[in-house]
């Protein structure tokens, strides 16, 4: 049970992570509306997204998923080609 809530806790902070570095980063533009709702829409897509691919690109569960959306991806190219 131990390593359960280690790995979860470890889970906990690489979220708490990712959303305070969105939220420092976010916090720091001020520019008009439209442009400032856009820009931080985009920060918000991307800064976690690459912190969970840092931290988790060497992981078992996240290569299976990589794969398995590559091989869905191929399967749609190949029905679209043909």
């Amino acid at each position: 049970m131990s390593i359960y809530f280690k790995k979860y806790g470890q889970y906990a902070l690489i979220l708490l992570l990712a959303g305070a570095i969105c939220y420092g980063v976010c916090a720091l533009i001020h520019i008009s509306a439209l442009v400032d709702v856009i820009l931080k829409f985009v920060i918000c897509c991307v800064v976690p997204n690459s912190v969970f691919f840092l931290c988790f690109h060497k992981k078992e569960e996240f290569q299976y998923f990589k794969n398995l959306t590559c091989r869905i991806f191929r399967r749609i190219i190949t029905k679209q080609d043909a």
